[in-house]
């Protein structure tokens, strides 16, 4: 498994390198860091990719999520916000914000959150 990470990380360091104006690959380093590795690397890759596309609210989301997965609760909520602020239409922000926040003992702001997911999304 180990052989695999290197090998892909090596390729989208590769990527990077060839074009460095393009957040794509700072976004999947930052997952890749994020997912098995590191958290400080995983959102260095995340801060690039943002100087590169600040708009981009599904950065943010998966920013949130990465903070998350490493208990760091108040900044993955801090990370949903500003998707929601970029995009305060975008159901999966709203899932995202309120799945931690149940999980994490905040009912109350799940329930909201929740309330604004089937608004947006209502399937």
């Amino acid at each position: 498994m180990k052989n695999i990470l290197d090998e892909n990380i090596k390729i989208f360091e590769e990527s990077i390198k060839r074009d460095p104006k393009d957040p794509e690959p700072y976004i999947t380093m930052g997952l890749v860091y994020g997912k098995f590795i590191d958290l400080d690397k995983s959102v260095e890759y995340f801060g690039k990719a943002i100087t590169l596309a600040p708009k981009d609210c599904k950065i943010y989301v998966h920013l949130g999520n990465t903070y998350a997965r490493f208990l760091e609760i108040d900044k993955a909520v801090q990370s949903f916000e500003k998707a929601v602020e970029l995009n305060p239409q975008y159901p999966e922000a709203f899932l995202n914000m309120a799945n931690v926040c149940k999980d994490f003992g905040r009912q109350k702001q799940a329930i909201e959150f929740y309330k604004k997911t089937i608004e947006f999304n209502p399937q």
